[in-house]
């Protein structure tokens, strides 16, 4: 557990159902990708595995709030204060982010939801 202590702030789920995003309410912000297992007779989750993990926060002043599967892709989008990130799960377990940029510059506004 990386951040359970602290809890879990925001989660979702892939479009496919089998990955879980969770963002930790920890100083980093940290994503975890966890990649499920179900019982194909009953659809439950019967178990998980690490898949990925980064810290989405590391500027001082910005904190992303919000962690969500993009509906059309594998892409995790996160938002936040001063925070939006696009990532990719590279192999290795790493997560790849690009910053976010509206209208051609990275002003570091918030946004409460991707």
């Amino acid at each position: 557990a990386l951040f359970l202590d602290t809890g879990v702030r925001s989660l979702s789920f892939a479009r496919d159902g089998r990955q879980l995003v969770t963002l930790g309410d920890d100083v980093g912000c940290t994503i975890v990708v966890h990649e499920c297992t179900s019982n194909s007779t009953e659809g439950r989750w019967t178990s998980s595995k690490f898949v990925a993990s980064t810290r989405a926060s590391d500027v001082t002043g910005e904190k992303a709030l919000n962690v969500l599967f993009s509906p059309f892709s594998n892409t995790i989008v996160s938002s936040g204060v001063k925070h939006m990130k696009f990532w990719e799960v590279q192999s290795g377990g790493e997560l790849m982010a690009r910053s976010g940029v509206f209208g051609g510059e990275n002003t570091g506004e918030t946004h409460v939801c991707a």
